[in-house]
């Protein structure tokens, strides 16, 4: 479990923005919330639990002038007392998933402390999380997001795509390309009034290595409080067999 990081993707756009938060209901409601730590790997991580149980954990290296994500890891964890666990699939950039476990301990609104371990228990690492709002004052997981709220071009800062350019016009159309292969897609407000956004993407022909198909997730973005704003957007297909995730500023 976290290595390094993976791209790309499968199946259709309109299946897939049909999947774009569309897993079941869960009590997780102690976790839920947008956090922030670091692990015992050495990587930053931000992770997000969502009102329906969904997990999506994206770790990088935080450097002085951006944040380069590496890939990102995703589940839908079950909370029981104050234990957080489930099975986890890591995207990195061997463009394979990795299956993994989820251990942790929650105080609701402060802290959320455990362990990720791989499939085959050979690799284990610790980690701490707290609110991503005590790093960044003006994120409110609780507000309401809107598309607007990402309208703009955005400079790609993921490890070994930095300086692509990403596009997000005033009705969350999404337009791109990142090493030579274009994209197109959808942002939009998740109907439960989070401040996380739905997002779907179609990869365009070749050279894409999965030419003309499709991955959902999620995006979110946050203040930096330097004059710059940070997008994070963690996709995948829905049998989870291939992810993309990437990281900008603008």
């Amino acid at each position: 479990m976290r290595k390094t990081f993976a791209i790309l993707t499968s199946l259709g756009l309109p299946l897939l923005l049909a999947a774009c938060g569309g897993a079941k209901s869960s009590d997780n409601n102690a976790a839920e919330g947008a956090w922030t730590g670091t692990d015992s790997w050495g990587n930053t991580f931000r992770m997000v639990v969502l009102e329906n149980g969904d997990y999506y954990s994206l770790y990088g290296a935080n450097k002085p002038e951006n944040f380069q994500l590496q890939g990102f890891d995703q589940g839908t964890p079950t909370l029981s007392g104050d234990t957080l666990k489930g099975a986890l699939t890591e995207f990195d950039n061997n463009n394979k998933p990795a299956k993994g476990m989820l251990d942790a301990t929650v105080v609701a609104g402060s802290s959320i402390k455990g362990v990720l371990t791989n499939a085959v228990g050979t690799s284990t690492g610790e980690f701490t999380a707290t609110p991503l709002s005590q790093k960044y004052p003006g994120y409110d997981y609780n507000a309401t997001a809107y598309t607007t709220d990402v309208q703009g071009n955005w400079t790609v800062t993921s490890l070994n795509t930095s300086s692509e350019k990403i596009a997000i016009n005033d009705k969350g159309v999404v337009t791109g390309s990142i090493k030579g292969c274009s994209f197109s897609g959808t942002v939009s407000p998740r109907s439960t009034g989070k401040n996380v956004l739905n997002m779907g993407l179609l990869f365009g022909p070749s050279p894409c290595e999965y030419a003309n198909q499709g991955v959902s997730g999620i995006a979110m973005n946050y203040d930096l409080g330097n004059g710059k704003r940070e997008l994070l957007v963690a996709l995948m297909d829905p049998i989870k067999a291939h992810g993309y995730a990437f990281s900008a500023q603008r």
